[in-house]
């Protein structure tokens, strides 16, 4: 079996060069060890160097993981107090929104080295946040730094695509080539190694509406031998709604989201699991499901050995991808909301609708039991259930009978193998 190498191994081993004068972009998938190759190659050096990433929760994580924080240090509360001592630590870190207020001070104009680690969202709140000037500064300090041979920069992410639409990169989806370049970029793409480390995932299974994930997590045996789940999902009032699904299969669940978010702060409880993830990356004891929206897409770095299922809510391909790297290890199963409708729900029918004849009113009645909905959050009519219940491991047979002298149309159940 081929061994499966690392970021660090893999640039070392092909002697590939960052440039100086252009931003460098490192593609690689999950997995592979980008953190250790950025805080034990690029900034293992008593020159100054700043750590940038997308989030608060990011930025804490790095400031708290055990064999990262000697190594590196936050901004100070006093924007006018000196942050560098390199007898201690020659790496500040902060987030791209917090880098708009510092980027200017004294101490920031010989800077060695800028990571800019999940780039793509640097882009993506280029997009998002047009009203305001902040992050279009931001990019183009930094491409002013690069170019003009001020910092070496070097971006990372595990998914690219988003860069590559703003800054149209010559770097095609079927490109095996280590490296691609333009006059501005030099992109390293290392997703296409195949002896890279990368996280797997043993089935994936695709669905179409959240309400429905009842179906799946009653499914999931691993719940019983100890097993847990994350799930990714956009807004707060789904993850409510999510935690009250999970507790219907008699779940024990949690959601997260942003600590600064004053329509719903969140109470002592999600507070103490949220310390929990962002300092160990364990889930507490006695939860099984945790229930993370955007703030934490790259926000966290779960290391729970008892994760085997990932949820992800959501279509965008960059997202799935970000969401099921939180959890960092291999896991049993990974399911991905779809933009079709039903792909593997398996209902259990009701024995009162088996081996009898269903008329339209009975048949509606089945359909507001198994209670499944559509993308649209309509629960599903007869002619989309009929596919699922044949799917499931039935037989659906049409026939009429004669009710009240009438012909009518029915049709009829049977167990085959479920």
């Amino acid at each position: 079996m081929m061994k499966k190498l690392t970021v660090n191994e893999i640039i070392k081993n092909k002697g590939i060069i960052l440039h100086k004068g252009k931003i460098n972009l490192i593609v690689a998938p999950a997995g592979s060890g980008k953190t250790y190759y950025i805080f034990n190659t690029l900034l293992d050096t008593k020159k100054k160097s700043v750590y940038l990433c997308d989030t608060s929760n990011l930025k804490e994580m790095i400031l708290k993981d055990d064999e990262i924080k000697e190594k590196v240090k936050g901004t100070e509360l006093d924007l006018n107090k000196a942050t560098f001592d390199i007898d201690k630590y020659n790496c500040i870190v902060m987030t791209y929104a917090k880098w708009f207020y510092e980027m200017n001070k004294s101490e920031y104009k010989d800077i060695e080295t800028i990571i800019c680690d999940e780039i793509h969202n640097l882009y993506k709140y280029y997009d998002k946040f047009k009203e305001n000037d902040n992050y279009k500064i931001v990019i183009e300090d930094l491409e002013y730094r690069a170019k003009n041979k001020i910092s070496n920069v070097i971006g990372f992410t595990a998914t690219h695509n988003r860069v590559k639409k703003e800054m149209d990169f010559l770097l095609s989806e079927n490109d095996t080539s280590t490296h691609a370049f333009n006059s501005e970029w030099n992109v390293i793409n290392l997703s296409n190694e195949k002896d890279i480390k990368r996280l797997n995932e043993d089935f994936t299974y695709r669905y179409s509406n959240y309400k429905n994930l009842g179906y799946h997590l009653k499914a999931f045996n691993g719940f019983k031998l100890g097993q847990k789940a994350l799930i990714y999902t956009d807004r707060i009032t789904t993850a409510l709604d999510m935690v009250n699904i999970a507790n219907e299969c008699n779940l024990k669940s949690i959601a997260l989201w942003s600590m600064n978010n004053k329509e719903y702060p969140m109470n002592e409880e999600q507070k103490a699991v949220r310390e929990s993830v962002l300092t160990t990356g364990i889930i507490p004891d006695g939860i099984d499901v945790l229930i993370i929206n955007g703030s934490y897409e790259t926000g966290i770095n779960i290391k729970d050995e008892n994760i085997e299922l990932v949820i992800v809510n959501s279509t965008d391909a960059d997202t799935q991808i970000q969401a099921r790297s939180r959890v960092r290890k291999d896991i049993k199963a990974l399911l991905l909301k779809s933009n079709n409708m039903i792909d593997d729900i398996k209902v259990v029918v009701p024995e009162k609708y088996l081996d009898t004849p269903l008329t339209t009113k009975d048949k509606k009645d089945l359909c507001k039991d198994l209670n499944i909905y559509n993308e649209n959050t309509r629960i599903l009519k007869w002619t989309s259930i009929k596919p699922i219940i044949i799917n499931s491991g039935y037989d659906v047979i049409d026939g009429r009978i004669r009710i009240n002298k009438k012909l009518t149309r029915v049709d009829t159940i049977n167990k085959v193998n479920i």
